[in-house]
């Protein structure tokens, strides 16, 4: 799917291009064309001018001492039957059929300028009407002012060749960069696919496991219809646990959606963190006496903070979670919640099993589970979203591989 995608971002990107060059080349070569021809017929009509001021006979003598101003110009004049009655002295056609000139006339178009080719030859012709000149006699049917445009045209010729091959290597040029620089735009979509296929696998293995376990023991509970509850109370246990762990995974993996697409939204309030903290606190301190775990903790009172209390708890619940999960029994756990300069930093430390340094740059990522004694009975997901959390909020969290005695996660997110 990247590959066929990298090709049609190389094909859209070269076919931009290409029209872009296609359609300013040929206004280029247009514009140059007019601007070409605009000058010819500007000749032209001084020509024109020039005729009228010198026109002082009856008849067909234009010029009392012949000659055009331009040499390029020719100078014709035919009568009612088609006949050239008149043709610049000084400036005589040869090798080429005049008659031309006058049957690629038409009256009908009444055209003033006109462009004709007479063997393999360019013209720009200027058709007079004798009307326009009252001295000259009745048997003048056309006045016509002719110039070669040969170097023009070979010059037109050249441009279009130059556009087109200009045009050309710049496709094949887009087209070798294009999918160059499609290659490395893709990069980060590449990972993210990655990232979302090995999500996709992680949460149905995940999944998984309390989907068999839950089906497992109601297919035992099914076999004995006539059991009493007490008796199939382990069964009915282990598909109450399996289902409370699907439970949560299932939030946690609808959080992290909804973090991807921006669904989630943060509430900041004023609130007071060493009383948030102290809250959460004294929830796992039932649980933490079971294993023996104490708790002490350093705790800069009323320390104000803006920022989503939901979240806060959230993040401290998940860090304070895992403190009490992987510690060692008569363990200990340190909370500390103090101001930094212009942040706040809170600091988790625990005299549980520890991170291995191999696994320190990956706990963040989603359902990494490095060390086998942290994989029990997580699902990998709570690091990740306290991640978010913090990073929502312009923060940083990290973990301090200075901290020899177990794990020590130090958060630290500015006040506004």
């Amino acid at each position: 799917m990247i590959h066929k995608t990298k090709w049609k971002l190389t094909a859209l990107n070269a076919g931009v291009i290409f029209l872009i060059l296609l359609i300013s080349g040929l206004f280029l070569y247009f514009f140059v064309q007019q601007k070409i021809i605009g000058q010819i017929d500007h000749s032209l009509e001084n020509e024109t001018k020039q005729i009228e001021s010198k026109l002082k006979h009856p008849g067909i003598r234009i010029y009392p001492k012949g000659g055009t101003i331009d040499l390029r110009i020719y100078l014709f004049v035919w009568d009612q039957e088609n006949k050239l009655i008149y043709q610049d002295s000084k400036n005589k056609m040869v090798d080429i059929n005049v008659r031309m000139f006058i049957k690629q006339f038409i009256p009908s178009k009444q055209q003033k300028f006109d462009t004709i080719q007479v063997n393999n030859h360019y013209y720009r012709v200027l058709n007079l009407s004798p009307s326009a000149f009252p001295t000259i006699g009745g048997e003048v049917k056309l006045i016509q002012l002719v110039r070669n445009m040969d170097a023009e045209q070979v010059f037109l010729e050249t441009l279009l060749q130059v556009i087109g091959i200009g045009i050309l290597l710049a496709v094949i040029a887009t087209i070798t960069a294009g999918y160059f620089l499609a290659g490395r735009a893709l990069v980060p979509i590449r990972k993210s696919w990655e990232k979302q296929q090995e999500f996709i696998a992680d949460a149905s293995h995940e999944l998984r496991t309390p989907l068999a376990t839950i089906q497992l023991n109601t297919e035992l509970l099914l076999r004995y219809p006539s059991s009493t509850i007490q008796q199939k109370s382990p069964e009915i246990s282990r598909v109450l646990k399996e289902t409370r762990r699907m439970s949560k995974l299932v939030t946690d993996l609808l959080t992290l959606a909804r973090t991807d697409s921006s669904q989630v939204q943060i509430q900041k309030v004023n609130l007071t963190v060493d009383k948030v903290a102290m809250e959460v606190l004294e929830m796992f301190k039932p649980i933490a006496s079971i294993k023996g775990i104490t708790f002490t903790f350093d705790m800069e009172s009323d320390l104000q903070w803006v920022g989503d209390e939901e979240r806060f708890r959230q993040l401290l619940v998940i860090l304070l979670d895992n403190a009490v999960k992987y510690n060692v029994p008569q363990g200990s756990i340190f909370l500390s919640c103090k101001k930094n300069k212009n942040k706040i930093e809170i600091v988790i430390k625990d005299t549980g099993i520890g991170i291995h340094e191999d696994d320190a740059p990956s706990i963040f990522d989603r359902f990494y589970r490095g060390d086998k004694a942290r994989s029990h009975g997580g699902t990998g997901l709570g690091l990740s979203i306290a991640k978010w959390i913090v990073d929502t909020h312009h923060g940083r969290i990290f973990l301090d591989q200075t901290y020899r005695n177990g794990t020590c996660i130090i958060v630290s997110m500015p006040f506004k």
